[in-house]
């Protein structure tokens, strides 16, 4: 796993967000969205963004 956690600003272009609204994100517990803290250092497992879209998608007539 350790070896394809990405970054913040690559966790920010896959969502379409700017990487200072993941830090707030990460800040205030928004979303819970998963993310590793290693000394300062903040990671992203592809795995959970992928996840975090699927769960939030919506159809049509939702």
């Amino acid at each position: 796993m350790a070896g394809n956690l990405i970054r913040t600003d690559e966790a920010a272009e896959m969502l379409g967000v700017r990487p200072g609204t993941l830090a707030i994100w990460r800040r205030t517990g928004r979303y819970g969205l998963a993310f590793v803290q290693i000394g300062r250092a903040i990671r992203y497992d592809p795995e959970d963004i992928r996840r975090f879209i699927e769960e939030r998608k919506r159809g049509k007539g939702e």
